[in-house]
């Protein structure tokens, strides 16, 4: 933090990783692709622990691509990246899990259970 390395942090809480990125994503500056396969892990997952798992205490970060190698050194693993596309694209070595637009998702999130109350 003092080096100026982090661009944004977001704990990983309700809805797990898949939210925690849409939600970083939502400013609508940028895309983020993730591969799941990059996350350390002690235990074999399903995809859907990885991406709906609320794991209260975990904090995903975004670092500068010129603080990459710092991050890294302290310990912390690079899971994906952010894009330009404006997409958010999660996958994992094999299979695509989520390719969509944020630009479409931001209403969903915003106003998913409007029509139901």
């Amino acid at each position: 933090m003092k080096k100026g390395a982090v661009l944004s942090a977001h704990d990983i809480s309700e809805g797990g990783l898949a939210v925690t990125l849409a939600e970083m994503a939502f400013s609508g500056k940028a895309g983020i692709k993730v591969n799941l396969g990059d996350i350390p892990t002690t235990v074999e997952l399903q995809p859907a622990e990885y991406l709906f798992g609320e794991t209260p205490g975990c904090i995903v970060f975004e670092v500068a691509p010129e603080h990459a190698a710092l991050a890294e050194s302290l310990g912390f693993t690079a899971i994906g990246e952010t894009t330009a596309d404006g997409q958010l694209v999660i996958i994992d070595d094999e299979n695509t899990f989520i390719n969509a637009s944020i630009s479409e998702l931001k209403p969903l999130w915003q106003n998913g259970l409007t029509p139901y109350y």
